[in-house]
């Protein structure tokens, strides 16, 4: 199973639309309501001093186009585009219109909200309004500024390398190995051997880049992926050890892959770290065919109806203390 996708979300669209009328009407309960009551909550205005955090930002903010609505007169016209999308209990929205106020406007406005699952029910946990202004009115120079524009800026190379970028901080590992590949490179011969490798780093590098991972480096007869993703890092194992089917020749690849989850450092083109060590453990622990994930990738999958795990089992992983929790992936 895929990770949960991003879609478009005509529900937060009407939540947004409910959020300005409440706002044109100076409806302060409505508006209230509407926002998180998490100490996180957050709302960014246009004044240097509008920046209020806390769990009753949604009051505040009531209170504040109260404020305006009575001292400035304010009313939406044009109401220009709402973009809103949802994951899983995550939602965000981007709102353009114009402000009219009594005696000034009209205004090009942008608000963008970021909206949270709260008892089942959307509500804002996150607002930034911005009043859209030409950079040559605010700093005297010309920039660029389109989407389309700044990417043709960039040259091929450099546009591949930021788009390839490698995973940071907590990042899910996947380690592979080709079981008894010293046996096997003796037996099938260079020509074969070479070939085979070509074959397991490609195949590699084709699951990984579907599922969002990104090939660290190969080790010969392995590889080293990192994935921002728990969940995604998981499914490319199981395609991993599908693709590598017993081939007519006899060069069958039997992959040891071990999975696990941790803060690493990202030092050139490497990881360093406990996590790193930890995966590649696993790794090894493993037979020839098989997965292990660690006990952490376990608890990060939740109930996940769509896997099939085996027993968990205790193991003593290579120059790291005591002994550690392996789960199979069937």
């Amino acid at each position: 199973m895929h990770d949960v996708p991003i879609t478009e979300s005509p529900e937060l669209q009407a939540v947004c639309r409910r959020w300005m009328k409440a706002l044109t009407d100076n409806d302060a309960a409505t508006l209230a309501n509407l926002y998180s009551r998490s100490a996180a909550a957050t709302y960014l205005g246009t004044d240097n001093e509008e920046l209020w955090v806390g769990r009753d930002v949604g009051l505040a903010v009531s209170r504040h186009w109260a404020e305006v609505a009575t001292k400035l007169g304010v009313t939406f016209v044009e109401l220009a585009e709402i973009d809103a999308y949802e994951n899983g209990a995550t939602g965000w929205a981007l709102v353009r219109s114009n402000f009219v106020f009594a005696d000034h406007g009209p205004f090009p406005f942008r608000t963008t909200l970021v909206f949270v699952l709260e008892d089942g029910t959307w509500r804002i946990a996150q607002v930034h309004n911005s009043v859209s202004t030409d950079n040559f009115d605010n700093v005297g120079i010309h920039m660029t500024t389109t989407l389309e524009e700044l990417v043709e800026a960039l040259d091929d190379e450099s546009a591949s390398k930021l788009r390839s970028a490698v995973p940071q901080g907590t990042v899910t590992l996947m380690f592979t190995d080709i079981e008894d590949s010293t046996k096997l490179a003796v037996r099938l011969g260079d020509e074969v051997w070479s070939s085979m490798i070509r074959h397991h780093d490609r195949t590699i590098d084709e699951i990984a880049a579907r599922h969002g991972g990104v090939v660290v480096k190969t080790l010969g007869d392995g590889a080293m992926v990192a994935f921002n993703s728990t969940r995604a890092a998981v499914t490319a194992a199981r395609e991993v050890q599908a693709a590598f089917q017993p081939a007519a020749d006899g060069s069958e690849i039997r992959a040891r892959i071990g999975l696990h989850v941790g803060d690493a450092v990202h030092t050139g083109d490497d990881y360093l770290g406990v996590a790193v060590n930890k995966a590649a453990r696993i790794a090894a622990a493993a037979r020839g065919g098989e997965t292990l994930i660690s006990d952490t990738v376990r608890m990060l999958l939740g109930e996940s109806p769509e896997l099939d795990f085996g027993a968990p089992f205790e193991t003593k992983l290579k120059g790291l203390p005591g002994t550690h929790t392996v789960i199979p992936l069937r």
